[in-house]
């Protein structure tokens, strides 16, 4: 079914998407849940919680490589090229006009207060992500403590972030087992 999807649709879904998200790449993925998930029935939503964690550790803007993983499972590289297109535009968009008029506007109280409006508003979309994430990550208790290690190495001990991802993958092979669900099975294998 994912093959039939033409590259044009999937331009103009992306399209919304990065229209739709404000505050960053962590803001998209409700965007991408509801309008990928519930609106279209292109992905699970296991799959681009995985694709959205997967895009976390690549260097790169997360919303390009969310859209990139998701683009290729649609249409392989063509569909990567045109999700990542419709993912960037509007931002591109943006960027252009805002920046042929930011001189005029920039020391605007009305703009000011809006910009300080916003960082509020992008601010419970990503305690609102952070949430989602938490709750559709940790499974078990060896999961909470995991993240709750990977939580105090980087921010106490200041650990690269690198080397957090690399012991969690490890652990992760070591704990969970190479089985596509993250149950050993009964034969250990």
């Amino acid at each position: 079914m994912k093959n039939s999807i033409g590259l044009f649709k999937i331009f103009v879904v992306f399209f919304r998407m990065g229209a739709m998200t404000f505050g960053g790449g962590f803001a998209m993925l409700p965007i991408i849940e509801r309008i990928a998930v519930e609106e279209k029935g292109w992905f699970k939503e296991e799959e681009v919680v995985n694709s959205f964690a997967l895009a976390q550790s690549i260097p790169g803007i997360i919303a390009v490589n969310t859209s990139a993983l998701l683009g290729y499972k649609l249409r392989g590289i063509k569909g990567t090229i045109a999700s990542c297109l419709g993912a960037i535009t509007p931002s591109v968009i943006v960027i252009l006009i805002i920046s042929r008029a930011y001189e005029s506007f920039s020391h605007n109280m009305y703009v000011i207060n809006c910009l300080k409006g916003i960082r509020i508003a992008v601010l419970a979309l990503l305690i609102n992500t952070l949430w989602n994430l938490i709750i559709k990550s940790i499974q078990d208790k060896t999961g909470a403590i995991m993240a709750i290690s990977a939580f105090c190495g980087i921010s106490f001990l200041k650990i690269s972030p690198v080397y957090i991802i690399l012991a969690g993958v490890l652990l992760s092979f070591i704990i969970y087992g190479r089985t596509s669900n993250g149950n050993i099975d009964k034969a250990g294998n």
